[in-house]
């Protein structure tokens, strides 16, 4: 059996939707990585990698208290970690700062495509449900863990300076599986709701809507004591997460 959330998508539907075949997609939605790239980065190029798909430009100032927390680097460290992200990188992802401020360029986040899945799913124009649940199926199978994970399931530093990253990724997760499983549930498809539940219960730290909807899906299955199994997993996750964060401040990442 596949492991998509969806048998089979509608040509022209899927992760590369709406992006430039260039374009590089740097996964955020469970332990991060790069695919695509011929040479793989380090722990702290993917920090400064992630750190300015994630969030956005920044200037040497940030980016130094972001990823060095506030630790002097000399002009030529930072350099020279510049320089090995735009070789890791390829020619134009990372150009000159201007006006001091460093961005990338053909380059975005499944969390930006899942949010735009979900716009797009919610907007005015309404297209068929079975576009739109296959257009949030597609970034969802991405999925595969805890939210922006570093290397090893560390945490990274830079996080701590932006917290609603993460909140925002775990929302984004949350509400479009929600969605999705919706859109399942009313086509009868039962267990491909299951599916995209516990996928999305591995991202999410505390999300009472999918929880829900979980309860909903194995009681409409006929299985109601498989919730509790399901709630144990949680209770294991959680503590996984937990320890996880507060890991950070000991063996944090980048």
């Amino acid at each position: 059996m596949s492991d998509s959330i969806v048998d089979r998508a509608p040509a022209g539907v899927g992760l590369a939707a709406g992006v430039e075949p260039s374009t590089l997609v740097v996964r955020v939605l469970g332990p991060v990585r790069v695919p695509g790239l011929t040479r793989r980065p380090t722990s702290q190029q993917l920090a400064l990698i992630t750190r300015l798909a994630a969030v956005g430009p920044a200037d040497r100032g940030r980016l130094i208290d972001d990823l060095w927390d506030g630790r002097p680097v000399s002009a030529g460290r930072f350099a020279n970690v510049v320089a090995e992200v735009r070789s890791v990188l390829g020619p134009g992802r990372l150009p000159e700062a201007r006006l001091g401020r460093y961005a990338l360029h053909g380059v975005t986040t499944d969390l930006e495509l899942l949010t735009a899945a979900a716009a797009r799913s919610g907007s005015a124009s309404a297209e068929p449900v079975e576009l739109r649940a296959t257009r949030l199926a597609s970034v969802l199978d991405l999925v595969s863990g805890p939210v922006l994970a570093a290397p090893g399931d560390r945490w990274w530093r830079w996080l701590d300076a932006h917290p609603e990253l993460v909140a925002r990724a775990e929302v984004a997760v949350g509400t479009a599986a929600v969605e999705l499983v919706g859109h399942l549930v009313a086509a009868g498809r039962l267990r491909r709701a299951q599916a995209v539940c516990e996928r999305a219960l591995t991202a999410c730290r505390d999300d009472d809507g999918l929880l829900e909807a979980m309860d909903d899906v194995l009681r409409r299955q006929r299985r109601p004591g498989a919730a509790d199994e399901v709630r144990r997993r949680r209770r294991r996750r959680l503590a996984r997460f937990d320890g996880w964060s507060q890991a950070g401040a000991s063996t944090s990442a980048g």
